[in-house]
């Protein structure tokens, strides 16, 4: 269970992490054993690089990437739908390949939430509308799935809540509660020793 039901949330655009990543990777349910992760990247192997090269054959749509524009407007959407499921935000980082967010679950349930903020911006970004349109040809802009990870203590919370804002050195855009929610400026805050 979170620390006051606040969760560290990874999304990522889809086709930015395929199975066999040299960056790590995890098998649906488990089925194979992965070591490592992105701190610790699996050692590269032919195995994992033939399945990250089957996997990029098997996708059916080019691989997204937000562009500087679509990165404001991908966290201004998500604020937006965060909104009307009234629930807490503290940042949003969205960079390139992934989005970062710092929320608050009263009900304990951080993917149906996430889940739904994705379908929002999906929805007002790719579909072009709030009413479905009768397309098979429109594409996917979310890989299936997100990372929750559950804060731990007070001192994760405020840890998660400025790695996400240290996003901006690598390009993402980034938003925090201090900050207007239309994205009309950037998160400009530093980590300061007395937060």
């Amino acid at each position: 269970m979170a620390w006051n039901n606040w969760y560290h949330i990874t999304a990522n655009p889809y086709g930015q992490w395929l199975r066999g990543d040299a960056r790590g990777w995890g098998e649906r349910k488990h089925r194979i054993h992965v070591e490592g992760d992105y701190r610790n990247p699996p050692t590269p192997s032919n195995y994992q690089r033939a399945l990250h090269e089957q996997s990029k054959r098997l996708m059916k749509h080019p691989a997204v990437e937000f562009s500087p524009d679509q990165r404001r407007q991908v966290a201004v959407l998500f604020l937006e739908s965060l909104a009307i499921q009234q629930i807490r935000v503290l940042a949003i980082g969205v960079g390139a390949k992934h989005l970062h967010a710092l929320i608050q679950c009263p009900a304990d349930n951080p993917k149906t939430i996430i889940g739904k903020a994705k379908n929002h911006v999906w929805m007002r970004m790719v579909n072009g509308s709030d009413r479905l349109k009768l397309r098979t040809d429109i594409p996917p802009l979310w890989a299936v799935g997100l990372h929750p990870e559950p804060i731990c203590d007070g001192a994760h919370h405020v840890d998660a809540f400025w790695y996400i804002l240290d996003h901006r050195d690598e390009g993402a855009w980034v938003w925090c509660f201090q900050c207007p929610r239309d994205g009309s400026r950037l998160c400009r805050h530093v980590r300061q020793e007395s937060w």
